[in-house]
């Protein structure tokens, strides 16, 4: 799971003067070593889901890797596993959170806004302090929903959680304005 890390981090964004030293020296490009990570890391999910069939939390680390993967997106394969993690971990704030973000992203006919939000907020009834959750509710409020009370309410919780500094870099004030002129009071 490290590697998807790695190699999801890297595909968001690293320049290449920040891999890792081996890296730099290696013959493979930037894109190759990030294909390689992902490969490598599909394949270690994959075997940990097939030794632990039962194993809740790999079922949704594959489903949420699957989910991120540009060229994967077998939705099918995403949902089975989530099937699997919500039967084996239902009280997992990582796995309903996961679950949350499956539903608000695939496409039809799995896209599901209204599962989306129920896996959402058993995720911060599990973790209340989870900020990512509450970010994914604000999208899924503003653009999917349309809900902007409950946008505003999700927004001021993850502005409740997180550092100024980090809001601005991610430019939730840019987004709180919107839903600020939106008419919803």
């Amino acid at each position: 799971m490290l590697f998807g890390l790695v190699a999801y981090n890297c595909s968001e964004g690293l320049s290449s003067s920040s891999l890792p030293f081996h890296v730099k020296d290696s013959k493979l490009t930037k894109n190759q070593w990030i294909d390689q990570l992902w490969k490598e890391s599909q394949e270690a999910l994959r075997l940990a889901v097939k030794l632990n069939p039962g194993n809740g939390d790999a079922q949704a680390e594959l489903a949420n890797f699957l989910l991120h993967d540009q060229r994967s997106r077998s939705r099918n394969e995403i949902l089975r596993c989530l099937e699997i993690a919500l039967k084996k971990a239902p009280e997992s704030s990582r796995v309903q959170y996961i679950a949350g973000q499956a539903y608000s992203l695939v496409t039809e006919p799995y896209y599901n806004p209204v599962k989306a939000e129920q896996h959402l907020r058993k995720t911060v009834a599990l973790q209340p302090d989870y900020s990512p959750a509450y970010a994914t509710l604000v999208h899924l409020y503003t653009y999917e929903i349309k809900d902007y009370q409950k946008a505003s309410q999700a927004l001021k919780k993850y502005f409740a959680l997180v550092p100024q500094s980090k809001q601005k870099e991610e430019n939730w004030i840019a987004i709180k304005n919107t839903i600020d002129s939106l008419p919803h009071r």
